[in-house]
């Protein structure tokens, strides 16, 4: 579809062109709630979004995400991006998390792990916009334990570890606003400026004084590639409750605030002090009182609970 590969291609003016006009082809030959017509409202829609027309945006993917379940992966994703970007300026920020969160794990269901990457990509832009850095910090463990997972030279690969760089560009400067960090990022030259304007383009007291700070830079030091952040230690998360009435220990609630980081038994291991043994026994307690089978589903229990703590 045209239009679709106008809008990743960056150009929403194309997009909105081309999508208009097949859009209104399809209404007439085979109705608003067709397949047809839900797949070529996607670009349409994600375009208005794009430039800022939002209530339009809204009409036209009004309805549609129920036809869409069906669409390919790049239809799929816009979709759930687009319509999560909506419910979240409309003020509906928990229920544009718990949707990436389904659209994550139906993307994780279907072995698309590209979909997976751009769904954790966006909750976490969407946590930072919310203040919540510690919730941030974990997302990007999964953005990066992604990136390791899908090395590679291939486009959807480099895509995966492009979000996964950009996720570490974010909470740096997310970082740095916390801290009060100005000459740390301004001493990186005018790269630094100009990632500063790609990942936050809306003005704050604090990014203004940044952008200030970059600006008498006149040569830009060659870039340097920089290594992942350290992921900290989480708190535990908060008690959780089964169905069958049982509360998690304060051990096991640390151990799955590590594995909601992807990280390994081994590795749970040596971060806590525990034998491999331990931890797998304790997993198998978790399971049972999260009433769940698999590492992924006690994950997406864990991340659930770090939402409503926001």
């Amino acid at each position: 579809m045209m239009a679709l590969v106008a809008w990743q291609e960056g150009n929403a003016y194309e997009a909105l062109r081309l999508g208009r006009q097949v859009l209104a082809l399809a209404h007439q030959g085979y109705g608003r709630r067709s397949i047809a017509a839900s797949v070529c409202a996607v670009p349409v829609a994600a375009a208005l979004y794009e430039q800022d027309r939002i209530d339009a945006a809204s009409e036209v993917l009004a309805g549609r995400l129920q036809t869409l379940r069906t669409g390919t992966p790049d239809v799929l994703i816009e979709a759930a991006l687009c319509h999560a970007r909506l419910q979240w300026l409309a003020g509906a920020r928990q229920e544009a998390l718990a949707e990436l969160a389904e659209a994550e794990a139906m993307f994780h269901r279907r072995g698309l792990p590209r979909g997976v990457a751009r769904m954790v990509a966006e909750r976490q832009r969407m946590t930072l916009a919310g203040k919540d850095l510690r919730h941030a910090q974990r997302l990007q463990g999964a953005l990066d334990e992604l990136e390791r997972q899908h090395a590679g030279t291939a486009p959807r690969e480099q895509e995966i570890a492009a979000l996964a760089a950009l996720g570490r560009a974010r909470l740096a400067l997310a970082a740095g606003e916390r801290l009060g960090l100005v000459r740390t990022l301004a001493d990186e030259g005018a790269h630094a400026q100009a990632l500063i304007d790609r990942v936050a383009p809306r003005r704050t007291e604090y990014l203004a004084r940044l952008r200030e700070a970059c600006a008498p830079a006149a040569v830009a030091a060659p870039a340097m590639p920089q290594p992942a952040l350290p992921l900290p230690l989480p708190l535990p998360l908060p008690p959780a409750d089964a169905g069958n009435g049982r509360q998690l220990t304060r051990r096991e609630r640390e151990i799955l605030g590590l594995l909601e980081q992807s990280m390994s038994n081994k590795r749970i291991a040596l971060a806590l002090n525990l034998s491999v043994d331990t931890v797998k026994w304790n997993l198998r307690q978790i399971y049972a009182k999260l009433e769940v089978s698999r590492r992924y589903d006690a994950i997406l229990v864990a991340r659930s609970a770090a939402q409503r703590d926001t």
